[in-house]
C-alpha cells in the first residue's frame, strides 16, 4: 500500500481525514500518558515493600550455612502471592497505556506520510507492533509470576533451590522477557523517527520534535529511573495538540495546509536577521550629499528685472545735441 504522499492524494481529502480522527487521536493520546504515569507511580510505591536479598545471607546460604529463616527468596514469592491483584491490575493499567500510545502514534505518523515521501514505510509496523508487544509481555509476565507464585505457597517447599526455581525455570518467563525487549526497541524506533519525520514535516515544533527524539531513546536506555514522566509529559502535549488546545507558539501550519511546513534552519534564521537588519540600516541612513549640493530651481521670484536709465544721463545727451 503506498502513502498518501505516493499517491498524490488531494490535500482537502488529507485534511478531512485527519479531521476525522483528531479528537479520537487527541483522547487516546492524553488517556495513555496519564495511565502510563499513574500506573508506574502505583507500581513503585507497591513494589516499595517487595523484600530484598542481603548479600550477606545470599553468601551464607551458598556456602550451606543457616540463615536463620526461610529459603533464601522466599519472601519475595510470598510477596508476589499477597500482591497477586494488585500486581496484575497494574499490569492491565500499563498494558493498556502502551496500547494506547499506538494510536497517537500511527496519527501522527500517517500525516506526516501525508506530507513527506522520504517517511520511511516501516515505521508504521514498528508504531503499531511495538506497543502490542510491550503490552502482552507485560501481562504475560505478571501472570506467570503470578500462576507459579500460588503453585510455590502451596507446595510447602519453600527451600531456596525451590524459590529460585519460581522465577527462573520457565520457557513462558524467558518468551515474555525476549518479546517485552524486542517490543521495547520497536516502540523507541518508533517514537523516533516518527518525532523526527513529523518535526521536518512541520508537524510538530523543533521542542515537540526534540523531546519525542529523547522520548525514544529513554524507552531503550531508561536514564534517571523507570518512571517515565518524560514520556506521559509528551504523550498529554502532543494530545492537546491534535486538538488544537495547543497555546505554546500555535498549532503548527502544516496541520492546515496539508503539505510539509519545514521550520527554518539556524542558518535560515541567521541570514534573516541579517537581511533585517542590514534594511533598518539602510533606511536609517542620512540623504546622499550630491542631493544637499545641488541648488533648489530658480522660482519666478528670483528672475532678475532689467535696470532703468538715471535721469541725469538723459539730460547731459540732451545738451551736446
Amino acid at each position: 500500500m503506498k502513502s498518501p504522499a505516493e499517491t498524490d492524494v488531494p490535500v482537502e481529502e488529507i485534511l478531512a481525514r485527519e479531521s476525522e480522527w483528531r479528537t479520537r487521536a487527541g483522547i487516546a493520546s492524553i488517556l495513555a500518558g496519564v495511565l502510563t504515569l499513574g500506573g508506574g507511580i502505583a507500581a513503585g510505591l507497591v513494589y516499595q515493600d517487595l523484600p530484598s536479598v542481603l548479600l550477606l545471607d545470599a553468601l551464607r546460604d551458598a556456602a550451606g550455612q543457616d540463615i536463620g529463616r526461610e529459603g533464601l527468596r522466599t519472601a519475595q514469592i510470598q510477596f508476589y502471592d499477597d500482591k497477586m491483584v494488585t500486581l496484575l491490575l497494574l499490569s492491565g493499567v500499563l498494558a493498556l497505556g502502551a496500547l494506547l500510545t499506538a494510536v497517537p502514534l500511527s496519527y501522527l505518523a500517517r500525516a506526516t506520510s501525508a506530507r513527506r515521501k522520504e517517511f520511511p514505510r516501516s515505521v508504521i509496523y514498528a508504531v503499531i507492533a511495538g506497543p502490542a508487544l510491550v503490552a502482552i509481555s507485560g501481562l504475560m509476565l505478571q501472570v506467570v509470576v503470578a500462576v507459579r507464585a500460588r503453585d510455590f505457597v502451596s507446595s510447602g517447599d519453600f527451600s531456596t533451590r525451590t524459590a529460585h526455581d519460581v522465577l527462573q525455570a520457565s520457557d513462558l518467563l524467558i518468551v515474555s522477557q525476549i518479546l517485552r525487549q524486542v517490543g521495547v526497541l520497536a516502540i523507541g524506533f518508533a517514537f523516533v523517527l516518527v518525532a523526527l519525520n513529523a518535526m521536518r514535516a512541520g508537524l510538530l515544533t523543533r521542542f515537540m520534535g526534540t523531546l519525542g527524539i529523547i522520548v525514544g531513546v529513554l524507552f531503550v536506555i531508561p536514564i534517571g529511573g523507570q518512571l517515565p514522566v518524560v514520556q506521559a509529559f509528551w504523550l498529554v502535549a502532543l494530545g492537546f495538540l491534535f486538538m488544537q488546545l495547543w497555546t505554546a507558539g500555535g498549532v503548527p501550519p502544516a496541520w492546515q495546509s496539508g503539505r510539509a511546513e519545514p521550520w527554518p534552519t539556524q542558518q535560515e534564521l541567521r541570514e534573516a536577521r541579517e537581511r533585517a537588519k542590514a534594511g533598518g540600516a539602510a533606511a536609517s541612513e542620512p540623504e546622499p550629499e550630491r542631493r544637499k549640493a545641488t541648488p533648489p530651481p530658480p522660482s519666478a521670484d528670483d528672475t532678475p528685472t532689467p535696470s532703468k536709465p538715471h535721469v541725469s544721463s538723459n539730460k547731459k545727451k540732451r545738451k551736446r545735441r
